[in-house]
């Protein structure tokens, strides 16, 4: 049945004024119904004058047909209120299919600027500790090559100034060592207890870093390690792990503290994917 044939709620209000109280046909009545259809239509009607079988099956029929006509109505009137709830469902899919791509784009804009602040605050951290190190070492060395003025020497203070510079170069030395421990803290290890990390300024909750990687329509990944501290691995999207000596592997499920040789500590994990998306590096 095409839209243009269906009974307008005007007309639909107007049957079921005409029909009365008349209930629904049931399915025994529908199935006599098709019965008396078919005898009428089977039946010889040359036989007799007046065709009273026929007439009789018509009258039964007829007054019958107002619990065909109500049944005929409902079932319109549900197929226009679900019809309806469709349409409403339709609409509402849509607008939510709208609403989740705006949330998505919203997301990965959020996601980028997050990480486009995390690499920042990476780089100018490993910048700062780079540029402490070669400073204290710059002062250590000058200290070191540093004499005694010839004025002083023989004097009562002589030895004064000597222990104050040898404890000068004591404090710079262990400044320097602990820059450097920041760099790399023991080879990928976890920190002692007390000791600083290239992440200690970054959010607890971020695990993940994305770089464009050269060749391939999928991103690069820097994964913080499972065990904590300052531990970093380089991943594809397949599951595979950067080695140092043999490129991207499979790892097989071991205690994650055994794992030193796909592991790094940031300041080797940050340049070492960069050259990896870049093509530049190889096992």
């Amino acid at each position: 049945m095409s839209a243009h044939d269906q009974l307008t709620p005007q007309q639909r209000a107007t049957l079921a004024e005409q029909l009365g109280d008349a209930q629904p046909a049931t399915a025994g009545l529908l199935m006599s119904f098709g019965k008396s259809i078919q005898d009428r239509r089977e039946h010889d009607h040359t036989t007799q004058l007046e065709d009273w079988y026929c007439l009789n099956l018509a009258a039964y029929m007829g007054e019958r047909v107002a619990a065909v006509l109500r049944r005929l109505l409902d079932a319109e009137a549900r197929a226009e209120r679900r019809l309806t709830a469709w349409k409403l469902c339709r609409t509402r899919a849509r607008a939510l299919a709208d609403a989740a791509d705006r949330y998505a784009a919203r997301a990965r804009q959020g996601q980028t600027a997050l990480q486009d602040a995390l690499v920042a605050i990476i780089g100018a951290q490993m910048e700062r500790d780079a540029a402490r190190s070669a400073t204290l070492r710059e002062v250590d060395e000058r200290l070191a090559a540093m004499q005694l003025p010839e004025h002083l020497k023989g004097t009562l203070n002589a030895g004064s100034y000597a222990d104050a510079w040898r404890r000068c170069r004591d404090i710079v030395q262990a400044m320097a060592d602990e820059a450097e421990r920041e760099k790399d803290t023991s080879g990928g290890g976890q920190p002692h207890e007390g000791e600083s990390t290239p992440f200690a300024g970054l959010p607890a909750h971020v695990t993940v870093f994305e770089l464009p990687w050269t060749g391939s329509t999928l991103p690069l990944q820097l994964r913080r390690s499972t065990a904590g501290g300052d531990r970093l691995m380089i991943c594809d999207r397949e599951g595979r792990r950067w080695h140092r000596d043999h490129g991207f592997v499979y790892e097989r499920d071991d205690d994650e503290r055994t794992r030193t040789d796909t592991r790094f500590p940031l300041a080797e994990a940050w340049p070492l994917a960069q050259r990896i998306a870049a093509g530049e590096a190889g096992p």
